[in-house]
């Protein structure tokens, strides 16, 4: 009875802890909590000179590797970073066989980010360890690309020598011999060097006329270059007749006739290098053919009375060219603002674009509120009264 008791009495459960053998749980709200956080150990604060230096991903590695990333870089078009490397390689391989191409890929990275100026040192000591026989190629990719930073940094007796030397020592790829014709044509013509110019740039459409039928040629830029400087040619000696140099009307009119075929001429180069379908030569050629007609109208305007014309002649002459000139200005600003309307169907935005804009404002202003004398009648009439009591005089003392 005793053990039954005690096993009776172990199997029996309080009632206190029959029901519920768990604490209630109390919610916890969001505001009520705020989170901590946990740190093994506090992180000291570095002082200036014990903060420890950035791991450098190029450090140690081979002349080869690092011309592999530059190389790579250059690749997407990662200018700067390409340099970086090029940089590198350089600086701590200078002996290295990669040097040559470390000096044409960082000269190329320069070049495309605008630094001309620090590009020519290393294409100049490229150019020294090539050899045009073994490395002709590179050779003369580095001697053009180095001819096209000497014409960016406006040295162009540098020009003339590297596109005429690279022209007479290399049968070049159709495209490149277009683009050293033309760019010769340049710094002929920027020399002052007129006929040698005219002669290469015509050499250069020769070839791309010729070769285009029979080759896909990318060379618009150089094809609108080459007839934009043409029509440059022809604009000199447009502006090189002088009207006012004339002894009578005649000798005007003659000169006159001189100076508007060189005016068509320039026009017909200009209209070809806006055809060639490059958008900043198109937009340079469109301002230079309006800048044309108003300086044919600001020229005649300002021309002496012939002297074989007499004051009443010389100021109906005055009133008569005033009339036919204003086409001029109507001219030029139908070429600008079809000039303006094409550059913003191409989202062209340049300095031959900005200043058309302010040429046509200009010109417009002339055209509508200037361009006709309002005193000139009141001239012409004093002139005639003047003329006529001249007249009676002569005739009184004949008379008498």
């Amino acid at each position: 009875m005793l053990i039954v008791g005690a096993v009776s009495a172990c199997s029996s459960v309080p009632k206190s802890r029959s029901a519920t053998t768990e604490p209630t749980k109390r919610r916890v709200t969001r505001h009520q909590f705020a989170p901590t956080h946990i740190v093994g150990r506090p992180i000291p604060t570095l002082h200036l000179g014990e903060r420890k230096a950035m791991p450098d991903p190029l450090g140690g590695l081979s002349s080869a590797a690092l011309y592999e990333l530059a190389h790579a870089a250059q690749n997407e078009g990662l200018w700067s970073k390409s340099l970086i490397i090029w940089n590198r390689l350089l600086a701590e391989h200078p002996h290295a066989v990669q040097r040559v191409y470390a000096l044409l890929g960082s000269a190329s990275c320069l070049q495309r980010l605008g630094r001309c100026g620090e590009a020519i040192p290393r294409y100049e000591e490229s150019v020294d360890l090539l050899d045009p026989e073994n490395d002709t190629e590179d050779y003369v990719d580095a001697r053009f690309a180095m001819g096209s930073c000497y014409a960016t940094k406006r040295n162009y007796d540098e020009v003339v020598d590297v596109f005429s030397g690279l022209l007479q020592n290399f049968a070049l790829p159709t495209e490149m011999a277009i683009a050293s014709h033309i760019s010769l044509g340049v710094g002929l013509f920027m020399n002052g060097e007129m006929q040698p110019a005219k002669a290469a740039f015509e050499q250069g459409l020769n070839t791309h006329n010729l070769k285009s039928q029979s080759e896909f040629l990318d060379d618009k830029y150089y094809v609108g270059q080459a007839h934009f400087y043409l029509g440059e040619l022809h604009r000199t000696e447009f502006r090189q007749v002088d009207l006012a140099g004339s002894s009578n009307s005649l000798e005007m009119a003659r000169l006159l006739d001189v100076k508007c075929d060189h005016l068509l001429d320039a026009q017909t180069r200009y209209v070809r290098a806006i055809r060639a379908g490059h958008f900043g030569w198109a937009s340079a050629a469109a301002h230079q053919v309006g800048s044309m007609y108003q300086y044919l109208y600001a020229h005649m305007q300002q021309l002496p009375r012939p002297a074989d014309l007499t004051e009443l002649q010389g100021l109906e002459y005055k009133r008569e060219l005033t009339k036919k000139v204003a086409v001029l200005l109507k001219k030029a600003m139908r070429t600008w603002t079809s000039a303006l309307e094409f550059a913003q169907r191409t989202g062209v935005d340049n300095i031959w674009v900005r200043e058309t804009k302010k040429k046509l404002a200009a010109v417009e202003k002339l055209y509508f509120d200037e361009h006709l004398d309002p005193k000139l009648d009141e001239k012409l009439d004093n002139a005639s009264d003047r003329e006529a009591i001249k007249e009676q005089q002569s005739v009184d003392q004949s008379v008498n």
